[in-house]
């Protein structure tokens, strides 16, 4: 979850923050982190666990802003 909300909250800042409101995608990403911190604090004995969470949240965050660019929801109508 922590990956698509700062991936959303990027891509919110990269593509169309022209035309939004921008403090709303910064909470995103605020938020998207604030998670990731939560896991951390929850985990922080098992730091492999930790490892896992944030790696998998950066993917995430850059697959969702990679696919989203695709725009292929207008492409293939």
């Amino acid at each position: 979850m922590s990956g698509v909300l700062v991936g959303e909250g990027w891509y919110g800042l990269a593509y169309v923050a022209d035309t939004t409101y921008p403090p709303y995608w910064m909470g995103e990403i605020v938020a998207g982190v604030l998670l990731t911190g939560g896991v951390a604090i929850l985990c922080w004995r098992h730091l492999r666990t930790v490892g896992y969470a944030v790696c998998v949240g950066a993917v995430m965050a850059t697959t969702f802003v990679a696919l989203y660019r695709l725009d292929l929801i207008t492409r293939f109508p």
